[in-house]
């Protein structure tokens, strides 16, 4: 692509970066930092856009901001935890092992995890965009996404979006009723 078209996308679409950051909720500072990821998102549309795809540049370029903020919320979140994390009050030296390995909640911690894996086999079990949604809707291995992210994201009204969630939570609930 032509870099002065490119350029001429980019300076035509900067309001877009933000409206989409103004969807999210942030502080000042972190809202400053959003933009910028944004304007990134916005730039990599104008370098890869394709005119002879018949989608407009706006539509292409909302969902290229959209999963620009979206990874960064997701590499912002992801924390790697280990059994010897030392926790906040480190007069007592205990570590993050020592409390969920501790007697009185060895049972709990065991049956949530099955129940956690019980409910990830039936999720996998729900076709391709039923798992988008509810996993987006719930922020399993994601960023949480409103029900109108989710329907502008996969191209359906909000209202729809809601229909399908408790469609599918249904659903969940007869395959889990079903293996216990």
């Amino acid at each position: 692509m032509n870099v002065t078209y490119a350029n001429q996308l980019v300076m035509e679409n900067i309001k877009l970066v933000y409206y989409i950051v103004n969807r999210f909720q942030y502080t000042r500072m972190e809202q400053e930092e959003m933009v910028s990821i944004g304007q990134i998102g916005l730039i990599k549309a104008s370098r890869t856009y394709e005119r002879e795809e018949g989608i407009k540049f706006g539509t292409y370029a909302a969902r290229c901001i959209h999963n620009e903020l979206v990874t960064t919320l997701r590499k912002k979140r992801a924390v790697t935890l280990s059994l010897d994390t030392p926790l906040r009050n480190e007069s007592e030296k205990s570590t993050l092992g020592d409390v969920i390995l501790s007697d009185e909640n060895v049972d709990e911690e065991i049956e949530k995890s099955f129940v956690i894996q019980q409910l990830r086999e039936a999720i996998g079990t729900l076709p391709v965009r039923e798992q988008f949604i509810i996993k987006s809707y719930y922020g399993i291995d994601c960023a949480p996404m409103k029900q109108h992210e989710i329907g502008a994201y996969v191209g359906l009204s909000q209202s729809y979006v809601a229909r399908i969630i408790r469609g599918i939570q249904n659903k969940l609930r007869q395959l889990m009723q079903s293996v216990s």
